[in-house]
């Protein structure tokens, strides 16, 4: 089935996908390998799988988005996928800049869940106007 959608929202799919096995897989793999590089304790490793396994159900998500054409198909994990996103970003956002926790591993998720924000929001608002108008 040959998928419809602008290139950018495959892009960003793909971002989710590859992104998703990186770190979600790290997390349930490595929890204390992902705690070291994000400079934070690591006391708490089986939330930390937790936190991949969440990761990795939405990188299924992402991946299911790939192999569709139909914009009713992904309405509602993009919704998911973006919420998510947000959410990891401001948490990134809180220990990067509030409190001074500058590591390598949360600056990436700063950054990897910025853009993931940013790009499924504007197709899934663009999406949405669209078929409004």
């Amino acid at each position: 089935m040959k998928n419809q959608f602008p290139l950018g929202l495959r892009l960003t799919f793909w971002l989710s996908v590859i992104g998703g096995l990186v770190f979600g897989l790290a997390s349930m793999a490595v929890p204390d390998l992902v705690a070291k590089f994000s400079g934070l304790p690591g006391q708490d490793l089986p939330v930390y799988q937790q936190t991949g396994g969440a990761i990795l159900g939405f990188t299924v998500a992402s991946w299911l988005c790939l192999r569709t054409s139909k914009w009713e198909q992904v309405r509602i994990p993009m919704t998911g996928l973006v919420t998510f996103s947000a959410l990891s970003g401001l948490g990134a956002f809180y220990y990067v800049v509030l409190k001074g926790v500058v590591t390598s591993a949360l600056v990436a998720v700063l950054i990897y869940s910025i853009v993931l924000s940013v790009g499924l929001g504007y197709y899934l608002l663009m999406f949405r106007n669209a078929k409004k108008g």
